[in-house]
């Protein structure tokens, strides 16, 4: 838990910093990705989330299932009331995913065609989330993607910490 904890600050540190080449080996960093892909997806793949977020979980969530990130979804919706430790993990993950929204399970699988459409041509592939939002006003734009974009620029402008562009710079 903490090697990936570790290896996921390295990489949005060198991300956020422009550092190239990455520290990460190019292989490493995909594997990273895929275990993060799997943790946004279902909160009980992250033991440390997991544990500090139960109590919250029942409390507020204790209808949701896992998987699909629904308990993710449902603790963001109540972040305003959440205890300080499980509300400071949900923030770096949150950080994590507004580096590279590849390891944002959701905005992947919605958006996915739109991707494909409007952005399969860049060369940095962790900047899908510019890219989507230079199209998401066209007509031909998936309203449920366009809605997931909503989500994750209102997320984005709480906290400059979750806009990897502004932070770059300023």
């Amino acid at each position: 838990v903490k090697v990936v904890g570790c290896l996921s600050e390295v990489l949005r540190n060198d991300t956020l910093l422009d550092r190239q080449p990455h520290r990460l080996a190019p292989g490493c960093a995909k594997e990273l990705r895929f275990e993060l892909l799997q943790r946004s997806e279902n909160m009980q793949l992250d033991p440390e989330l997991a544990s500090v977020c139960a109590a919250d979980l029942r409390r507020l969530c204790g209808g949701e299932a896992p998987g699909r990130e629904r308990q993710m979804r449902c603790l963001t919706r109540f972040q305003g009331e959440l205890q300080s430790a499980c509300h400071k993990k949900l923030f770096e993950r949150e950080a994590l995913l507004a580096v590279d929204v590849r390891m944002d399970e959701r905005l992947m699988r919605v958006c996915r065609r739109m991707i494909y459409t409007h952005c399969d041509n860049l060369a940095d592939h962790s900047n899908f989330m510019g890219c989507l939002q230079q199209h998401m006003h066209k007509p031909d734009f998936d309203k449920k993607c366009r809605k997931v974009m909503y989500k994750r620029l209102r997320v984005r402008s709480r906290d400059i910490r979750l806009d990897p562009r502004l932070q770059r710079s300023c």
